[in-house]
């Protein structure tokens, strides 16, 4: 198996789980910031959020056709022969799509 076959209605709920993780990791990364022990963890938490942002950004992106199924790589979920690849795609199509803050990490403060 290569491909997911999903149907419009799988694939908007796709999208939307995406964005429920993008907030939820960005809440855990801003509580990890508020303790002064946890500073070097939320970086994770935020590249994740970007991962999976633009994992929605792609699924959004087969819905500009109109089709009965849609036919899904399983490297955008992390699976198959491409799957070393997906981080950086996901990421890569995420960037295009967000402000160039958020390509800025800002230092902060360990001690």
């Amino acid at each position: 198996m290569t491909d997911l076959n999903l149907t419009e209605q799988q694939l908007k709920d796709g999208c939307k789980k995406c964005i429920v993780n993008v907030q939820n990791l960005l809440d855990s990364a801003k509580l990890l910031l508020s303790n002064k022990n946890s500073h070097q963890y939320p970086l994770g938490l935020y590249v994740y959020a970007i991962e999976e942002y633009g994992k929605a950004e792609i699924l959004k992106s087969y819905l500009k056709e109109k089709n009965s199924k849609y036919s899904i790589p399983l490297w955008v979920f992390g699976r198959g022969k491409d799957a070393n690849k997906a981080h950086m795609r996901k990421l890569s199509e995420a960037f295009k799509k967000l402000p160039a803050i958020c390509r800025k990490l800002s230092p902060v403060k360990a001690f």
